[in-house]
C-alpha cells in the first residue's frame, strides 16, 4: 500500500522485532491503526523481546557451566530498545511537515506510552540480571531518557548540521520543532531545552552591508521558522510560563513577560526586514499576530501548564533579572 508519509525508518540490518516496530509506527502515521493500539503493540514487542532475551540467557548460563567454549548470548536490553524507540519518534516527527495532522498522531502515541500499565521487564546490565520498569515516562525522570534523545537528535542532525545551508535539514528541523511544541502544548512532555524558541535571542540579523549579510540571513531564516513552531503550538502555555513568572527548576532562568516580549521584537523585526525570503517575513508576521491576539484575549479558563508540569511560581523579586540565554 501506498504510504501517506513515508518514514523511512527501515534499514537492512533490522531484525524482526525492530521492523514490526518501525511498521507500528508507519501504520500510525498513516491512520491505519489507532495511537492507543500503537503503543500496545510497542509494548507487546519490547516485553516479547525481553523476556526471549532473558529465556535464551537463563539456557546458555546452564549450559555454559557444563561446557566452557559455548558463545556467549546477549541478555535482555530493554534500555536498548527504548533509546530504539524515542529514535523512531524523532526520526518520524523530522519527516511528517510541520502542520500535519500525522504530528498529533506521534504526540498521542507518546501519551498512551504515558497511559500503559507500569511493568517490569528482566534486563542484563553491567553482566547483572535486574528489572527495569517500562512506561514510567514523567518529567521527574526526564520520560525515561526521552528528553536526553531528543537533545542528541538535536545536537547531531541541527546543532552540528547545516540547517541553513541544507533545506533538506531545514525542513527536518521545522519539522522537529512542531512535535517537541506540540508535545509541550498539550501539556504531555515538558523539554522546552529543546525549544528553538529559547535560542531565538542568538540568531544575529545582521545590519545592512555587513560582510557575509545574505549567508548569515539565510542561515537564520529556518531557525526562525522553526521557533515559530513553538508559538503556533504552544502559545498558551508559554505565555502562562512568562505571565505568571514560572521556574522549570530550582536554579534554571525564571520566565517573564520580559522574554516574550523578546521574541515578539524579534519576530517583528524578520517579519518587516526585505533581505529574508517572502515564507521566513510571512511566518513571522503570523506569529507576531497571534502573539498579539493571545495578549489581546488573555488565558482565559484554561488548563494550567505550570499544574500540570509542576512548574515553580517564586514570591517576586525585585532584583530578580530576566535571562534570555
Amino acid at each position: 500500500m501506498a504510504h501517506s508519509i513515508q518514514l523511512g525508518l527501515h534499514d537492512p540490518g533490522d531484525d524482526e522485532r525492530e521492523t514490526q516496530l518501525q511498521d507500528a509506527f508507519q501504520d500510525l502515521v498513516d491512520g491505519a491503526i489507532s495511537p492507543q493500539d500503537a503503543a500496545r503493540a510497542i509494548d507487546g514487542i519490547i516485553t516479547s523481546d525481553c523476556q526471549e532475551a532473558y529465556e535464551a540467557y537463563r539456557s546458555w548460563q546452564a549450559s555454559a557451566e557444563k561446557q566452557s567454549d559455548n558463545e556467549s548470548v546477549p541478555g535482555p536490553q530493554p534500555a536498548g530498545w527504548q533509546k530504539y524507540l524515542w529514535d523512531c519518534f524523532g526520526m518520524s516527527a523530522m519527516k511528517m511537515a510541520a502542520e500535519s495532522p500525522a504530528q498529533d498522531r506521534l504526540v498521542d502515541l507518546f501519551k498512551e506510552l504515558q497511559n500503559l500499565p507500569r511493568h517490569t521487564v528482566p534486563w542484563l546490565c553491567n553482566g547483572e540480571m535486574i528489572e527495569k520498569t517500562l512506561w514510567e515516562l514523567t518529567r521527574q525522570n526526564s520520560y525515561d531518557y526521552f528528553d536526553q534523545w531528543m537533545w542528541e537528535l538535536d545536537q547531531g542532525h541541527f546543532v552540528c548540521g547545516n540547517v541553513g545551508g541544507d533545506p533538506n535539514v531545514a525542513t527536518s528541523y521545522i519539522n522537529f520543532s512542531a512535535f517537541q511544541a506540540r508535545l509541550f502544548g498539550s501539556h504531555i512532555a515538558a523539554i522546552t531545552r529543546l525549544s528553538a524558541l529559547m535560542r531565538l535571542s542568538s540568531i544575529g540579523i545582521p545590519r545592512a552591508g555587513t560582510l557575509d549579510e545574505h549567508d548569515k540571513v539565510s542561515r537564520a531564516a529556518p531557525r526562525v521558522r522553526a521557533a515559530a513552531q513553538w508559538i503556533f503550538y504552544a502559545d498558551e502555555a508559554l505565555y502562562e510560563m512568562c505571565e505568571k513568572g514560572a521556574l522549570v527548576s530550582i536554579g534554571s532562568p525564571r520566565w517573564t513577560r520580559l522574554r516574550w516580549d523578546a521574541w515578539k521584537t524579534k519576530f517583528d523585526a524578520v517579519g518587516t526586514d526585505a533581505r529574508f525570503d517572502e515564507e521566513t517575513r510571512q511566518c513571522a508576521t503570523k506569529v507576531s499576530d497571534r502573539m498579539s491576539a493571545l495578549q489581546t484575549r488573555g488565558l482565559g479558563d484554561r488548563p494550567s501548564v505550570i499544574d500540570a508540569f509542576g512548574f515553580l511560581i517564586p514570591e517576586e523579586d525585585d532584583d530578580d533579572e530576566e535571562d534570555e540565554r
